[in-house]
């Protein structure tokens, strides 16, 4: 009776233990934006394309800048669209004056990543250029990946990347999004969906609110503790209700 006792208790430890929260030890997320439909947005201000990217700061390149020199620096006409690759954050940042990268803090359960706290912070900036630039830039990076279900209100998923660039906010919703989970990886990925705040309170073009204008994907490593090191600790458990139960018994 006992021992049935101690393994049911042991048991149930090891359910809690498997369905334990999980971090992400290192990461990388690819945006491809679709320059066609990126240049048709706010075209209600005149002749498109309205934006233009004139830049590209992956990571490394922009952690060793300032607000104010990506701001400023000379148009790059080979920047690409596509393959732009955002670095993850680790768990603590150092911003240069004029930056805005987070910290990943992104703690979720799991088998379930939308039980989730916090967010995944993602490094590099993506400069366009406003009619060419002669009407300023316009940034979008210094992204947070998060998930809220207050943005499917909005007509998201509940998946969105956060622009910490001033004016921060919502910049994209993740439409159709794909959550991937093997316990070692988490992959999030989907569609770029301009967020309603973009599209009502940056650009003021309400009718771009959902306009599909890119690709995104995420894959993070999972780390969690080892499973043996979980196990090992329920035995030890077991063997002290035991010796326990013993004593009592011989007393």
């Amino acid at each position: 009776m006992t021992k049935h006792i101690i393994l049911t208790i042991a048991g149930s430890l090891l359910l809690k233990a498997t369905a334990s929260a999980a971090l992400l030890s290192s990461g990388s997320a690819t945006i491809n934006y679709n320059a066609t439909a990126w240049g048709n947005l706010a075209s209600g201000y005149g002749p498109t394309p309205v934006l233009a990217l004139d830049g590209f700061f992956n990571q490394a390149t922009a952690n060793s800048l300032t607000g104010s020199q990506i701001l400023n620096a000379a148009a790059d006409p080979y920047a690409s669209y596509t393959g732009q690759v955002y670095a993850m954050n680790g768990a603590s940042v150092s911003n240069l004056a004029g930056r805005y990268t987070q910290a990943t803090n992104f703690n979720f359960t799991l088998g379930n990543p939308q039980v989730e706290t916090g967010s995944i912070g993602l490094g590099g900036v993506a400069r366009f250029g406003v009619y060419g630039g002669a009407y300023g830039e316009l940034e979008f990076g210094d992204f947070t990946l998060q998930y809220s279900a207050s943005r499917i209100l909005a007509g998201g998923s509940g998946w969105y990347l956060k622009n910490n660039i001033a004016p921060a906010g919502a910049a994209f919703d993740l439409i159709n999004p794909n959550v991937v989970e093997t316990g070692t990886t988490l992959s999030i990925s989907g569609d770029l969906g301009v967020s309603y705040e973009v599209a009502n309170f940056l650009f003021g073009t309400p009718s771009d609110q959902g306009a599909d204008v890119g690709t995104f994907s995420f894959t993070g490593i999972v780390a969690v503790p080892e499973p043996a090191t979980a196990c090992f600790g329920l035995v030890a458990v077991a063997a002290a209700l035991v010796r326990n139960r013993r004593s009592r018994q011989t007393a």
